[in-house]
């Protein structure tokens, strides 16, 4: 057994980890922030998710193959939100420490810091041509940015207290904001004032998103309800209401058929995009039916997102997870309980027959994805294992642990068949070649057991014993 050592480059780039359990069908509970998952953004071909948190970094997602792909710590304070670019080439970050990073999305460095607001940066926007960033803080002011300059053109102000939501109009002109003074502002992007202001009887509308079909404007509100507002009128035209709490996030299908509401009820809601009833003598305004019912998070749920082909749900919560949920398949959950701690790696088959997964109960189980039932448990680890993956023939199971080994088990013979001991460092994660012919281990940083700062290639042959 040889093995070689490197040095990572970026402090900041990881392993993937997926973790968490599974749940309506192939779909996954992702627990990798250690903070609540505050936004998320998916590209336009559904192939990514990027994720940004309170905990500061931002992560980016294979929707494939559910795994992280990278990660950022972008911020050393708590991401409120990130924005994507009509081109996907830049994603922005606003953030409690005051700034708003730009970050490529190719090759994942930062392109400039936004430095202004003299407090905490909570929402932000951009035009539909990439050029502008409009962006609300805690400073109770909105500023206009140029990206390309990477330099602030305006200051807005208006709100008296802290605002927490800003979108863009389809028309790439109109600024909305919303603040915890109960107000929405609309402003002009080409005039730089103030055009109007319209209230509403609630306090708080914590989310702002344009139906860019409709060009009507959607406010989701502490009340429990979403309110779709006519700006051209200065009216509200219809109400989602159905949570039990304040709703604070919502998406919608590309097509714009069906709306999809978060809130601090910890559910999702799906919408109907038509009006239920005409408005009667007591009613102000027409009512839309509530279709489906989500539920899975144990803490309220911050921020969702649809995929283009309206088949995928995806939405980030105060628990720290991510939840891919399939909306073709909203009738049946399926849970795997079994481990005694937190699931931290997840391996599905390329058949798709079985999962393996690993646990800080020092346990690996392998599931029938079929039977939706536990096959086995793999117990030789003395410490959480860390990390699991599979032989691209689905014969070996190769595990990674805060043991500081790295086991390579038999499925067939439900057997540890070789060992591998690292003296000094825990094993986060681990990687094998087609052949099966080595394998790549990232171990831990000694400072942090979480950071991965070296990687080790073992050579490795099947008929290897212990």
């Amino acid at each position: 057994m040889n093995a070689k050592s490197y040095k990572t480059k970026s402090p900041y780039l990881s392993i993937s980890e997926k973790k968490n359990l599974l749940a309506i069908d192939f779909s996954l509970y992702i627990e990798a922030h250690i903070d609540q998952v505050s936004s998320l953004v998916l590209s336009k071909d559904s192939k990514t998710l990027i994720s940004g948190s309170w905990d500061g970094s931002i992560r980016f997602w294979d929707m494939k193959n559910f795994n992280q792909t990278c990660y950022i710590q972008a911020h050393n304070n708590w991401i409120h939100q990130i924005s994507l670019t009509n081109s996907e080439n830049y994603i922005l970050a606003c953030s409690s420490d005051k700034t708003i990073s730009i970050w490529n999305t190719s090759d994942k460095k930062n392109e400039g810091i936004l430095i202004g607001h003299q407090k905490y940066v909570t929402c932000i926007a951009i035009t539909s041509d990439d050029m502008l960033a409009v962006t609300g803080s805690g400073d109770l002011t909105l500023k206009i940015w140029n990206i390309r300059s990477k330099s602030e053109e305006t200051t807005l102000n208006g709100h008296e207290k802290v605002i927490i939501a800003v979108a863009i109009a389809p028309d790439n002109n109109t600024i909305v904001s919303s603040s915890h003074d109960g107000t929405l502002r609309l402003w002009s992007i080409q005039s730089r004032t103030q055009l109007s202001v319209l209230t509403d009887e609630h306090e708080s509308m914590n989310c702002l998103m344009f139906n860019l079909k409709t060009s009507k404007l959607y406010s989701t509100c502490d009340d429990s309800s979403t309110k779709i507002w006519d700006i051209e009128k200065c009216k509200i035209d219809s109400v989602l209401r159905g949570h039990t709490s304040g709703v604070s996030c919502i998406a919608f299908s590309s097509d714009y058929q069906f709306t999809v509401t978060g809130s601090w009820d910890k559910t999702l809601k799906l919408w109907s995009a038509v009006d239920t009833n005409e408005p009667t003598s007591d009613q102000k305004f027409t009512y839309r039916k509530c279709i489906n019912t989500f539920s899975g998070h144990s803490e309220f749920v911050k921020s969702i997102a649809i995929s283009n082909d309206a088949k995928t749900l995806v939405s980030g919560s105060g628990d720290k997870t991510i939840i891919i949920w399939k909306l073709s398949e909203i009738t049946e959950k399926i849970f795997f309980p079994g481990h005694n701690d937190k699931v931290l790696s997840i391996a599905i088959s390329s058949d798709k027959t079985f999962a393996v997964s690993g646990s800080k109960d020092n346990t690996i189980r392998i599931w029938d994805l079929v039977t939706k039932k536990e096959k086995n448990i793999l117990n030789q680890h003395e410490g959480p294992v860390k990390t699991v993956t599979l032989s691209f023939d689905n014969l070996y199971i190769f595990s990674g642990s805060a043991d500081k080994t790295i086991v390579v088990w038999s499925i067939i013979e439900s057997r540890q068949c070789f060992l591998i001991k690292e003296n000094t460092k825990a094993i986060n994660s681990v990687a094998v070649n087609k052949k099966c012919s080595f394998i790549v281990a990232g171990l831990a940083d000694l400072g942090n057991e979480e950071e991965t700062s070296i990687c080790k290639v073992f050579k490795f042959r099947r008929s290897s014993k212990i």
